[in-house]
């Protein structure tokens, strides 16, 4: 984060022995990535790379020996096509962002990942195909901006046991809102906006908002009442459902939501009076 410019050689720093972290992110900088082992030892040590905003056209080839690497991130480059599947196999990776970059691909195969994802970005690229399987223990999963055209997986709520924020906007994804989503007890965040998603919201998400803090649905072909399923132990804080086809009256059930301070269903079809139980929200639009 400063106004460093020219290129960088990478094969000096790595002869360092106790070298493990380096971040060369947000400047003006060219790294050259055609590295030499010249100590293995000292070379396989690293765990932190950041190399966000690096003019980086590939991903690093010298990155496949990196054993003990645990942060990488190479966001905001031009980085294009395939996203090798060799990085899915670095067994200490737990935080991966590639997000801002040219990617298309996804190389597989990717079932029976083993990986230590807690943390996957893929966001604004343009991703293509179904969606990729999902870190068994990942925390944090963005894959929006992309053009991911499947299927919402049946399945999906079962890999999401330590997810608490998942971003799916933004795609071109079609079919229904899984109801296993509703086993992802851990979620605060909750964005499927701007699909082509149709059918109902599943009862049990609204119930969900015991734990929900964020959940947008908005700009998709949801049709259906708005299920008035909310728990006493509301803490959503924002609630968008713009750009939709629900039917029915405003949830009286939403009057648990304390905490509610956005909230937005922008249906021609909501009947009713206003909601007066919302009266201290901040931003109301219907």
């Amino acid at each position: 984060s400063n106004k460093f410019n020219g290129s960088v050689q990478l094969n000096k720093l790595f002869e360092l022995k106790n070298f493990t972290s380096l971040e060369l992110s947000l400047n003006n900088l060219s790294i050259n990535v055609n590295v030499t082992i010249v100590s293995p030892s000292s070379f396989l040590s690293i765990s932190n790379l950041r190399l966000a905003s690096c003019n980086l056209k590939t991903f690093p080839s010298f990155l496949r020996n990196l054993s003990r690497l645990t942060y990488l991130d190479l966001s905001d480059n031009q980085i294009q096509g395939l996203v090798p599947k060799w990085i899915w196999k670095l067994q200490n990776l737990q935080t991966l962002n590639i997000s801002h970059n040219l990617l298309t691909e996804l190389e597989g195969p990717l079932q029976n990942l083993t990986s230590s994802l807690s943390t996957l970005d893929l966001h604004h690229n343009k991703l293509q195909g179904p969606l990729p399987v999902f870190p068994k223990y990942a925390n944090i999963l963005d894959y929006s901006s992309n053009k991911f055209s499947s299927f919402i997986p049946q399945d999906i709520g079962y890999y999401l046991s330590s997810t608490f924020f998942l971003s799916l906007s933004n795609n071109t994804l079609h079919g229904s809102i899984p109801s296993s989503l509703c086993n992802a007890s851990s979620l605060r965040l909750l964005d499927i906006s701007m699909n082509n998603i149709s059918g109902t919201i599943p009862s049990c998400l609204m119930t969900m908002s015991g734990t929900l803090e964020i959940l947008n649905l908005k700009t998709n072909n949801l049709s259906g009442p708005i299920p008035d399923t909310i728990p006493g132990s509301c803490g959503l804080s924002t609630l968008n459902l713009h750009g939709n086809q629900f039917n029915g009256s405003i949830p009286k059930s939403l009057a648990y939501c304390s905490m509610l301070e956005a909230l937005d269903l922008g249906s021609k079809q909501i009947i009713g009076g206003f909601p007066c139980f919302l009266k201290e929200i901040s931003m109301l639009r219907v």
